[in-house]
């Protein structure tokens, strides 16, 4: 037997980040062969924790961060003026001119990758947009009027 730590998630056996003890042979022929895994010193040991434990904080940062920009934009409305002919706008509004309103609101980069436009704003009026940050969503109005 040999332990190891794994690179990426290997099926029945772990996932990345993880050390485990596997025969000799299933490490030689497939694990360390195909490069998804390491043998286990104390020095890969202690640098694949450290590494485990940044990424984790990191990922909590942008956890909290996401909390905070839901927090912030949740329930507010914006305006967009739009050229339209009776009612009707000429270009649609899409996720790019909704992420740049949000910026200017807030003063913060608003990320086009978090908005969702379920129905596509062809018409003056307010229509709900709804921002998905993955831990939180946010609701968000906007208001198109007329140029």
């Amino acid at each position: 037997m040999i332990t190891v730590i794994l690179k990426k998630d290997v099926a029945d056996c772990g996932s990345a980040g993880d050390v485990v003890t596997v025969s000799r042979g299933f490490a030689r022929n497939f694990l360390l062969r195909t490069g998804v895994a390491v043998v286990a010193t104390e020095e890969q040991i202690a640098e694949f924790a450290a590494r485990a434990s940044k990424q984790k904080q990191v990922i909590k940062e942008k956890k909290a961060e996401s909390v905070r920009a839901v927090n912030l934009l949740d329930g507010k409305t914006i305006t967009v003026s739009a050229k339209s002919d009776h009612g009707t706008l000429f270009a649609q509004i899409d996720a790019e001119a909704v992420a740049a309103a949000l910026t200017e609101l807030i003063g913060e980069e608003v990320p086009v990758s978090v908005v969702r436009i379920d129905e596509a704003i062809k018409k003056i009026g307010s229509h709900e947009v709804v921002l998905d940050y993955g831990v939180a969503t946010a609701r968000v109005t906007v208001s198109v009027v007329e140029a």
